[in-house]
Parts: structure tokens; sequence; C-alpha cells
């Protein structure tokens, strides 16, 4: 086949994988929103598009139309490799493509490593609150009743204060690195005391062959933790010197913001569906009219042009400016400096651990084996040569070159 007519598969094939990785995506979006949140294929023909309704009633033939069609373009080798993609993306996505993702973005995935435990340290109270805040939400949404919405303001009203709470004390409790110090120290402090059943010798003998399994299998695995003990001590390194702990800070701060932002927008809502005279306005006030209102809290000058007029109104946008401040507080005091400062006083903490943890280690090895690490990686190198070759790539270093068996054999000889 010429170059060219090479050149032209290969696109037509990476267009296709592509359309294949789009295709997948927007099927089971589409089957996880009709099936566990709305029926979005009437929502949008009838929003968007009422003239079309007929499209419902004929749907599954227009399906089996459109199949035909992909059938008729692609041939048979790739429309069964692809109809398999496309049926197991969920398990594809689970189990290939966020792992990898993972393991691509080291940095990344560490500096986020503090939002991810908080998530699920706190997860069962967290689910609840959240539960209970987009009940509320709905509520105000659908409801007209004050013994309804009611309720409702004063539930988001909690979820607010307990937010804004567990801001404030976030810079102040042990976070995921502290923990993972603590776990590391008393990994080392047990290492040393030989109390550990991590470090237990393994009798072998070269001649009869009795243990050498269980012996190299022992230095894979001091050599594998080694390696990886390095590789976790050069990363938070990394992160430590990076900016992006700082920039999950801001961002939990923003997210803050927002959400303050929205529930105040629900709760001037609430009371607008209530009593329409309590805000005053040149214009028809809608959620998004409120929204907007609470937004410009937030800032030095707001272009909303709507007023409370009610006393209750009034105390609820006072208490606003109040929850502004407390953010802003927040800003100033806990993520800027206290949590900040703890971070990075975690991270380097628990990189200290970690090198005391990689040097008893290697010491107690040596001492059991008399043995260095390099003496391991060539010992291992031809049994274990994938394992040796990954965990240098891993660390950056070039690769070793196998042992010659000829002159092995030779010398033996």
């Amino acid at each position: 086949m010429p170059p060219d007519e090479k050149k032209e598969e290969k696109k037509i094939s990476r267009a296709w994988l592509v359309l294949r990785e789009i295709c997948a995506i927007i099927l089971w979006l589409f089957l996880s929103i009709k099936v566990f949140v709305y029926d979005i294929d009437i929502y949008l023909i009838e929003t968007y598009a009422p003239s079309l309704r007929w499209i419902l009633s004929y749907k599954f033939f227009i399906l089996l139309l459109i199949l035909s069609g992909i059938l008729m373009i692609i041939g048979k080798k790739s429309i069964r490799r692809s109809i398999m993609y496309v049926m197991t993306y969920p398990l594809i996505a689970l189990f290939w493509r966020i792992p990898k993702l993972f393991i691509n973005n080291w940095v990344t995935i560490i500096a986020c490593a503090p939002v991810i435990y908080e998530i699920v340290r706190s997860f069962r109270m967290r689910f609840i609150l959240s539960s209970i805040a987009a009940a509320s939400i709905l509520c105000i949404l659908i409801a007209n009743d004050s013994y309804l919405l009611i309720p409702a303001m004063l539930m988001l009203g909690i979820y607010l204060i307990m937010m804004i709470s567990r801001n404030l004390r976030r810079a102040y409790r042990s976070g995921v690195f502290q923990d993972l110090a603590d776990r590391t120290r008393k990994l080392r402090i047990e290492l040393e005391s030989g109390e550990s059943a991590l470090l237990k010798k393994v009798e072998y003998d070269l001649d009869s062959g009795k243990g050498l399994k269980d012996y190299e299998q022992q230095l894979s695995n001091f050599y594998l933790f080694n390696a990886a003990i390095e590789v976790v001590a050069e990363k938070l390194y990394a992160v430590a010197k990076s900016r992006k702990p700082d920039l999950y800070l801001m961002g939990s701060w923003l997210c803050t913001v927002i959400i303050t932002a929205i529930i105040y927008a629900f709760e001037y809502f609430a009371l607008y569906k209530m009593d329409s005279s309590s805000f005053k306005t040149d214009h028809t006030m809608t959620f998004w009219s409120f929204f907007g209102f609470s937004f410009g809290k937030f800032t030095p000058s707001s272009i909303s042009t709507i007023n409370p007029v009610s006393r209750l109104a009034e105390s609820l946008s006072y208490s606003e400016l109040f929850c502004t401040l407390l953010i802003l507080v927040i800003l100033v005091f806990s993520v800027l400096t206290a949590a900040r400062e703890k971070n990075k006083e975690d991270i380097a903490d628990f990189i200290e651990e970690v090198r005391s943890l990689g040097n008893v280690l290697q010491k107690q090895f040596t001492q059991m084996y008399n043995i260095a690490l390099d003496d391991v990686e060539r010992a291992l190198i031809r049994s274990n040569t994938v394992l040796i070759k990954w965990v240098r790539k891993a660390r950056g270093l070039p690769q070793l070159p196998l042992p010659n068996t000829n002159n092995s054999a030779d010398a033996k000889t």
C-alpha cells in the first residue's frame, strides 16, 4: 500500500476512534439522565422542536435505521469491537480511563488529595446534608405554601451554617498528609524495633535452591517498596514547590462563595413567593434575578435593581452581608495563611517521614542480607526484567543492560 494511502487510513481510523468515544459518552450520559433523572428526549423535543413530536412514536425504528447506516459505513471487524466498546464503556472508564488519568497526572492527584480525603472522611454527613438541601431547593421551586417554604428555608440556612463552620475549622484540624505522616512514623518505629513482619529474614540455600524463590520474592518486594518511597517523596516535593495546593485552597473558597450566593438566592426567592411585597423592583422577578442580587453582595457594587422592603427581607439581606464578611475572613486568615502554611508543613512532615522510612528499610535489609540497593537490581534484572525496567522508568533512571547469559555460563564452567 502506498504511503499516502496508509496515512489516509490512519487518519480515518483515528477519526473513527474519536467518534466512537464521543458516541459512547453521549449514549451513556443520555441513558443515565433518562433512567435516573428525567425523560430528556421528551423534554428537548417538546421545548425546542414541538413540531417533531411524531419522532417519539417512531424512535425505535429511527434508531434501527441509524444503526443500519453505521453498519454500512464501518467494516465487519470494527463493528464487533466498537459495539463491545460502547456497551462496556462504563467499565472501561472505571477500570482503565480513570486509573490511567490518575497515573499520568501524579502531581495534580496528590495536590487534590486533601479535598478527596475530606469528602471521604465526612461522606456520611455530607450526603445527608446535601440530600436535605437538594430536597429543600426542589420544595422552594415547586411549592407556594408557606408551610412548606419556611421549613425549606430553615434547612438551607442550617446547611449554610454547617458549611461555613466546616471551612473555618479546616485550617486547624489534621489533614490527609498529617494522618499519612503519623501512619508512616508508626511503621518506621515498628521497623526500627524489629517488631514488623515486613522484615523477617528468609533462609535459603543456593546449592539446593531451597527457599530461593521466597528470597527473590522478598528482594522484589523490598526493591518495589523502596522505589515507591522514592517516587512518592519526589512527587510530594514537586507538589510542595508548585502552586497547585494554593489553587486547591482558592478553588474551595470560590466554591464556598458560589454556594452561599445560590443558597441566599433561593432564600430570597422563597420569601418572594410567600410575600411578593418583600422586595421592590421595576421588572418581573425570577430566581435568576435574586441570584444576581445575592451574588452582588460579594462585589463592591451591584447592578441589581432589587431592593428589600420588609423587615424580614432586610434581615435576610444583612445576614448575607455578615456571611460575606465571614467568608472574606476565611480567605485572608484561613485559606491564604493558616490552611496554606499547615498544608505545606504537613507535606514537609510526610516527606521527611517517607525518606526516614526508606533509610530504615535499606539499613535493616542490608544488615539481614548484606546487600545494597544496586546489587538488588542486578540480582533481579534477569528474573524480573519488566519490574526493573518499569521502576527505573518511573524514577527517571536509564535502563540497565541485561546480563550476558553466555558469559555467565562460561564463568560457571
